[in-house]
Order: structure tokens, then C-alpha cells, then sequence
């Protein structure tokens, strides 16, 4: 497939020695901890599912926030609506075709804001994904796993994964429905492919896919990407896997600190690439 070649450039505009041959093929994939745990197996599966080469670009991270900046321990990353992905998506060629998946939606109710609000970012994301022509896909919380959650386990989980957040038990699961409604009305209104998660795939922690079901979780999720079309031994090499697992954001605090990574942040042996933001 022909591929077009422009100059590579950093998060900040400085361009970077050697130019950079980018894929028609983009896939754009926006998230939180679950897309940043499941990168190799994201990256695998829609390489299988097409006969060349791919522009991956992902906007995750552990607790990411779809509007506002969020601490991990010692790291900070901007809110997805504000990342570093839009400035990079607009000086990017354009690509014949763009698929895009929203995933991990709902974090920010655990840093206390109200649905809307979470409705809100996540309407303007996707409506800025969307603007040109798309597939779109996007995941529903994780409701079935959710509710099964009693208030001991509830607290369980929220003091380990958030342990600074204001949100209680009580009111807990009805937000989360709020928000899965206004996502299925917004997956509606932009045509998307929708993927209900199933309990199966998690097990104590109520929201992170188990690793031994990441691999079917992913083949569910992305399914809609594979048209007609067989899906190809997709396992990379040792020497790719080990380029997915280096792959590092953009932009990022750590200990107080700005950290920046040249994009795209990952080259692969089929002529595939990387950015994450």
C-alpha cells in the first residue's frame, strides 16, 4: 500500500532528524489503564486484521481523565481532550481509512465528577475523532462487573486503584448507568459499534481485564475492524513486542518533572507505527 512521507516532528513542533513514512491505514484508540495494559495485544490483533502496515495512535494511561489532569503516584498526564494526540492527528497526511475505538469510560467519576460533566469531555472527544470520515467503535462500562460489587469490595477496590477519591458506594453503580446511557446515545448518534464487556473478563478488581483475558477481550472489542477479512498470524516478534512495551507518552510529569518523547514513539519491522499521547 502506498505510504506518505513527511518529516517527523516532536510533541512541541521541533522536527527531529529523518522523515517519517506513515500508513494509510490509522487507528486512532482512546482510553485509560486498560488500553495501556493491553497495547501488544491491541496493536497484534488490528495488525492481523489488515495486509499492511498501520498508524496506531493511542491516548491512554493508568486513571486517565477524559478532561482534566490526572496523578498516578509520581506521574501526571493531561486530560485526553487536551493531550498532544489533536495537534498531531491535524499535522498528520490524511489517511484512507481511519477506525477509531473509545474505550475506559468513567474514571473521572472516580475523581468526583457528576456524569454530565464525564458526558460532556467524552461528547467532545468523540465529536473531534469523528470529524472526518471514521469507523467508530466504543465500549459500555463495565456494568455486569460493576454491579456485583458490595460495599466491602467496593472500598477494596477504590482504596487500592484510587485511593484519593471522593466517590461513595451509595449512588456508585446509578452514575455509572447514567453515563453508559449517554454513551449508547452518543454511539448512536455517530453510527459507532458498540461492545458491552462481559463479566468473565474481570475478576476481583471489577475493571481492569484480567491478563489472561486480554487477548479475547481485545478480539471482542475490535471484531468490528475485521470486515470479511481472515484474520492473519498477527504475533509479532520479540524485537516488536519489546518496541510496544518502550513505547512512552509525548508528554508526562514524573516526580515534578516534564518529561517529552519524539512521535511516533515506536517503528515496527512491517513498516507499522506508534505514537502515544
Amino acid at each position: 500500500m502506498m505510504m506518505v512521507m513527511v518529516t517527523a516532528m516532536t510533541d512541541h513542533g521541533d522536527s527531529q532528524l529523518g522523515d517519517v513514512e506513515y500508513p494509510l491505514e490509522r487507528v486512532v484508540v482512546v482510553g485509560a489503564s486498560n488500553v495501556a495494559r493491553g497495547m501488544i495485544n491491541i496493536a497484534e490483533h488490528v495488525r492481523g486484521y489488515r495486509d499492511a502496515p498501520i498508524d496506531l495512535v493511542v491516548a491512554a494511561g493508568h486513571g486517565r481523565s477524559l478532561g482534566a489532569t490526572s496523578n498516578v503516584l509520581w506521574r501526571s498526564l493531561p486530560g485526553l481532550t487536551e493531550c498532544g494526540m489533536w495537534d498531531a492527528l491535524s499535522g498528520r497526511p490524511q489517511a484512507e481509512n481511519v477506525s477509531v475505538i473509545v474505550t475506559d469510560v468513567g474514571n473521572d467519576l472516580l475523581y468526583g465528577q457528576t456524569p454530565e460533566v464525564v458526558l460532556t469531555w467524552l461528547e467532545k472527544c468523540v465529536s473531534r475523532l469523528c470529524e472526518a470520515k471514521c469507523r467508530l467503535i466504543m465500549t459500555e462500562l463495565p456494568l455486569a462487573s460493576l454491579s456485583g460489587l458490595g460495599r466491602v469490595r467496593f472500598w477494596a477496590a477504590r482504596s487500592l486503584l484510587f485511593p484519593t477519591s471522593p466517590l461513595e458506594f451509595d449512588g456508585f453503580i446509578d452514575k455509572c448507568k447514567c453515563v453508559n446511557e449517554g454513551l449508547l446515545r452518543l454511539a448512536d448518534e455517530f453510527g459507532a459499534s458498540i461492545c458491552q464487556p462481559e463479566s468473565s473478563w474481570y475478576g476481583i478488581d471489577p475493571v481492569h481485564v484480567r491478563g489472561r483475558q486480554q487477548k479475547r477481550a481485545w478480539s471482542q472489542i475490535l471484531a468490528p475492524l475485521r470486515d470479511s477479512v481472515e484474520q492473519r498470524s498477527s504475533r509479532f516478534s520479540n524485537a516488536d513486542r519489546s518496541r510496544l512495551k518502550r513505547v512512552r507518552h509525548a508528554r508526562r510529569e514524573w516526580f515534578g518533572r516534564v518529561h517529552t518523547r519524539s512521535q511516533p514513539a515506536a517503528f515496527l519491522s512491517d513498516g507499522s507505527i506508534v505514537s502515544m499521547y
